[in-house]
């Protein structure tokens, strides 16, 4: 599957996904507003049926005692609160009963707090906590119930489990909708791991790709030397016999570095890492290291800049070295003219720095999070002027962290790079 397939796989998934989620949620609010609302209209029914009843009562007692009550008596001051206009006289044993028995009549099986107002205190006085389950705790009591200044007498009615049992109305659509949710992050899981495992397996292609190049090459300039070597008239010219050794030695040097890579490798992954740390002036350490790798390119320049830093480090030394190597390496390699590489050495905010600064062919800001990780090397087309495994900054992060430091890198395209290691003096 090419590069522009797992694309559209990946935008066809995000589409599908944000549309099940966005139709569930939709179903979900959409059937949280129809219970509301089948909600409101049955408490308003059933506290209007109150007001008849308490008005007929009185009828039947005081004979007309008030004005009938006309428009909205039933006002909803907030989601569980409600009070009801009576504009009569208020029994608070009838109210209880008519509440609990026209609460019954509509089904709503919840519990409520109910208060009347006095006009001579100009209070709301609470009335009674009623549970829909007997055996159920009651909630906090709610005493203090807000007033309503358009009624004269009117009662309120209060829900303190109102949340609760929308919830429990709900609880198959929220099932339901977690259930979607695992899926969908079963899924998202899925393609995370299909996506990194194909990342995994083009990275380890490459990988084998190039360390067989690496392998081959110096494998076949021995062989071919060997091969120059067993003629027996090579004996008599004395300077051709030992430039073939010459090359045998060198061609097993390196193919004996590259199989000593990969035995790092396999060393770091069991994690069988031990520093053997040693005091060390990095400014000397730094210059006979330089002055080795000048002695194999000659036309490569290297500034170092130390400001007058001598203090010693604790470090390994082989690591250290690797560490350095690895880094003028690159810069070396990844340079499209002239190498030019300055290395300054200076204290800052109580730390010694180290950095190499080159004039290489730099990184692309989306590469540079990326470069430390295993296996990966930039891409740069169909272009593969520079060989390698994609182990050298991987190996510099690791033993940098190792020794308790921290390593930043800033780089620009076709402006170079700069790596800074940072080291507690």
């Amino acid at each position: 599957m090419g590069r522009f397939a797992h694309r559209l796989v990946i935008i066809l998934a995000i589409i599908t996904i944000s549309g099940i989620v966005a139709v569930q949620l939709f179903f979900l609010n959409h059937s949280l507003s129809l219970n509301e609302k089948k909600f409101h209209q049955t408490v308003s029914i059933a506290l209007q049926h109150v007001v008849e009843n308490l008005t007929s009562l009185n009828h039947s007692i005081y004979g007309e005692s008030a004005e009938p009550v006309t428009g909205n008596i039933v006002q909803m001051l907030s989601n569980d609160y409600y009070v009801v206009n009576v504009n009569d006289i208020i029994d608070p044993e009838m109210l209880e009963h008519f509440l609990i028995k026209e609460f019954e009549r509509m089904h709503i099986n919840i519990d409520f707090e109910y208060a009347i107002y006095d006009c001579d205190s100009e209070k709301m006085v609470y009335g009674n906590y009623i549970s829909a389950d007997e055996g159920k705790l009651e909630l906090d009591k709610d005493d203090e119930f807000p007033k309503y200044d358009q009624f004269t007498y009117y009662f309120g009615v209060y829900f303190p489990a109102r949340t609760t049992y929308f919830n429990s109305e709900l609880r198959s659509w929220y099932l339901f909708t977690g259930f979607i949710l695992i899926v969908i992050i079963f899924f998202g899981y899925t393609l995370y791991i299909v996506f990194k495992q194909r990342r995994l397996t083009e990275v380890q292609k490459t990988f084998i790709n190039n360390i067989t190049h690496e392998f081959k090459t110096p494998l076949s300039s021995i062989a071919i030397s060997s091969e120059v070597l067993q003629d027996q008239s090579i004996m008599i010219d004395q300077e051709r016999h030992a430039q073939y050794v010459k090359i045998i030695n060198k061609q097993t040097k390196k193919l004996q570095q590259q199989i000593e890579r990969v035995l790092q490798l396999t060393t770091q992954e069991n994690g069988n890492i031990k520093l053997k740390k040693e005091s060390i002036t990095l400014t000397e350490f730094v210059k006979h290291i330089v002055d080795e790798i000048l002695i194999g390119n000659p036309s490569v320049k290297i500034n170092i800049h130390t400001q007058g830093v001598e203090l010693p480090i604790l470090a390994d030394p082989i690591h250290l070295n690797n560490i350095i190597v690895n880094l003028l390496d690159n810069a070396i390699k990844y340079c499209q003219q002239l190498p030019i590489i300055d290395i300054d050495i200076h204290f800052k905010q109580k730390h010694i720095q180290l950095c190499i600064k080159d004039n290489g062919i730099g990184i692309d800001t989306k590469h540079i999070n990326k470069v430390f990780d295993k296996f990966y090397r930039v891409p740069t087309g169909d272009i593969h002027n520079v060989k390698g495994f994609g182990l050298g900054l991987e190996y510099v992060k690791r033993y940098i962290k190792l020794h308790g430091w921290k390593i930043r890198l800033k780089s620009e395209l076709q402006k170079g790079s700069i790596f800074t290691i940072q080291i507690p003096s």
